[in-house]
């Protein structure tokens, strides 16, 4: 009986997320002048350094980012450097940018 439920359950959080129509967003991050990766970079879901942040998502050491989100969350997603004050090379990413393979520029100031 067991053995039954499991699968059952493991096939509805599938279909539950694909009913969501979660985003892909898989790509890189790099540096407006030197196009090199930015290793510190962080995704967020809402303003960095603001109450209102809902989800964080670091880069791997080669700047590098594999993540869902969700239809909602996608006029809210926001890209910043993580080792410093992220409202000084803040870039919101806009919805038409976002896919599976992304090339993000992230501006230096």
């Amino acid at each position: 009986m067991l053995r039954r439920i499991i699968p059952c359950t493991l096939l509805l959080v599938g279909v539950t997320a694909m009913a969501a129509g979660c985003t892909h967003l898989k790509g890189v991050v790099l540096e407006d002048r030197t196009e090199l990766p930015v290793k510190t970079a962080v995704f967020t879901v809402g303003l960095p350094g603001g109450v209102g942040v809902f989800e964080k998502h670091a880069v791997d050491d080669e700047g590098r980012f594999d993540f869902y989100i969700s239809p909602t969350d996608e006029s809210h997603l926001y890209l910043s450097d993580g080792k410093g004050d992220p409202v000084l090379d803040l870039r919101r990413v806009d919805s038409r940018e976002m896919s599976d393979h992304m090339k993000i520029i992230l501006p230096r100031r």
